[in-house]
């Protein structure tokens, strides 16, 4: 229903978020500007974990990070993860005047993924701010605390399905045996009277196929009788 509908969207959203380590509500926010930009969902995940990765980097002494980052005028020590630094790296990146810079720095800060956020990293901060506003009037935005009782009624629903699931073991188990040995006396009962079986089910094929044979007319002589019509 709508209830479970709704939970499960909060639900997914929470944990994504939580992988990015954002709050729901900033990443449910980024999620619709980043789609109304042209980046899907698994675009903003792959950015936020290569520009973490550059982040690191950075701080590992590697001069290509590092210097990607300088040249925005920002300094990795300052910034968490990726997830904090994407705000401002796009603020940088959407003030540079040359396509060719920000493409350059797009590639060293986002890897394969920085084809499927240019037009999100080339969005102003009016432009952001306009559709963040439209997601929380869409009513898309999903606060941290609506996605915490959402995955709580994730997991109870999801230990009621565990709930039967156990008393179906219960209830089959419990039953296995006494089915079983039903099954066994069946087989050793067909294995005992096979020949008489065999024997009923041939007789019955050949009374069946009797009936059959007595009740439709040939194929040859039907299509006789429709020649000699045809003739006449």
């Amino acid at each position: 229903g709508i209830t479970y509908a709704a939970a499960a969207n909060a639900d997914a959203l929470h944990d994504q978020a939580a992988a990015g380590g954002m709050t729901t509500e900033a990443w449910s926010e980024l999620v619709y500007v980043g789609d109304r930009s042209g980046a899907s969902v698994e675009a903003l995940r792959m950015g936020i974990t290569t520009l973490n990765r550059q982040l690191l980097a950075a701080r590992d002494g590697s001069a290509q990070a590092a210097g990607a980052f300088a040249e925005l005028g920002l300094d990795p020590g300052q910034f968490n993860g990726g997830a904090d630094a994407l705000d401002a790296v796009r603020q940088r990146l959407s003030a540079l005047p040359d396509e060719a810079d920000r493409a350059r720095i797009r590639l060293a800060l986002f890897g394969e993924s920085q084809g499927k956020l240019s037009e999100f990293l080339g969005q102003s901060d009016e432009q952001v701010a306009a559709l963040a506003e439209r997601a929380r009037l869409l009513g898309v935005v999903v606060g941290d605390e609506a996605a915490d009782a959402a995955g709580d009624l994730m997991d109870g629903l999801g230990d009621l399905g565990l709930i039967v699931r156990g008393l179906t073991n219960q209830i089959g188990l419990g039953l296995a045996p006494h089915v079983a040995e039903l099954v066994g006396d069946v087989r050793d009962w067909y294995l005992a009277n096979r020949e008489i079986i065999g024997q009923q089910v041939d007789r019955a094929v050949h009374a069946i196929g009797a009936a059959l044979d007595a009740h439709g007319p040939p194929a040859g002589k039907a299509g006789a009788k429709a020649g000699g019509l045809a003739a006449a």
